[in-house]
């Protein structure tokens, strides 16, 4: 995928390869340099403007978008350290704030970590979904609700689910985790990596369904996670657990809750990976 397929369909006539490969960067300053701009102002998803070509990532497709941000990120690796990646003439402090916070070490490096380990399309969101967490942690106000909306608007609900796990630090721990885990389990990296998105892409989609055992819980700690959801009706839970010590609390948890309650349940344990699916019968009211 390269910009030449991007700009197809976009603009009447075909942008030939070497124009297309050529797409500059920067800031609001440099726009008469530019032949493409980027601009959330204009009404439609591309005009032609005083012999440019004007983008407005807003309203195109979610194709269209997806196939932008991916080409935006390879970019990015791409540029010297600072320039801008982003053109708008909306709001350039706000260009200028995503540059800043994707440029900061934290967030590159869990970028880093998991651009081969994850779905391009989770990258994208997950991107996002650091953006509006640096946010959170600086400001706490009224933007960061309307970017979580904006982000399950675009992606549904497995978008919200990434950015609510990438909040809770989960793609900062949790998940980081569970590759080391399996690192220890598997010798290859690419059976790594197939056993991890095996893992992690359920949990991803069943969450808040999902209770993922990491290192150093009790097995009190694991019994309040799925008694906590009980209380909030949810019924149906996977508990996700990696090496012997976890597999054993997974089971020991298991078993005392089977003492008091009904358990319909389907334990998967594979070489120290355990899922352990559980339907709880419904309790009737006193």
């Amino acid at each position: 995928m390269g910009w030449q397929e991007f700009f197809k369909g976009l603009f009447k006539a075909d942008i030939s390869a070497k124009v297309a490969d050529t797409v500059q960067t920067g800031d609001g300053d440099t726009f008469k340099g530019c032949t493409f701009v980027i601009n959330l102002n204009i009404p439609e998803a591309a005009v032609e403007q005083d012999g440019k070509k004007v983008i407005n990532p807003e309203k195109l497709s979610q194709d269209k978008l997806n196939m932008l941000l991916a080409l935006l990120n390879s970019r990015t690796q791409e540029l010297p350290k600072g320039e801008t990646i982003v053109l708008t003439t909306k709001d350039n402090n706000w260009a200028e704030d995503i540059k800043r916070k994707d440029s900061a070490p934290d967030v590159r490096e869990i970028l880093e970590f998991y651009k081969d380990k994850i779905p391009a399309a989770d990258l994208i969101i997950l991107r996002q979904a650091m953006y509006i967490k640096k946010v959170f942690l600086e400001r706490r106000n009224q933007d960061v609700r309307n970017m979580k909306r904006d982000i399950r608007d675009k992606y549904g609900k497995r978008g919200a689910n990434i950015t609510n796990l990438c909040t809770a630090g989960y793609y900062e721990k949790d998940f980081n985790e569970m590759y080391e885990e399996l690192s220890k389990i598997y010798i290859t990296e690419d059976k790594i990596k197939a056993k991890f998105l095996s893992l992690y892409d359920p949990y991803v989609d069943d969450l808040p369904c999902s209770v993922f055992v990491s290192i150093g819980m009790k097995e009190e700690d694991i019994e309040k996670q799925i008694v906590t959801r009980l209380k909030y009706g949810i019924d149906y839970i996977k508990v996700h657990g990696i090496g012997s010590s976890n597999v054993k609390r997974v089971k020991k948890v298991i078993s005392v809750l089977e003492k008091t309650m009904s358990i319909e349940k389907n334990i998967i344990d594979d070489n120290n990976v355990i899922t352990a699916e559980l339907t709880f019968a419904k309790r009737q009211e006193d």
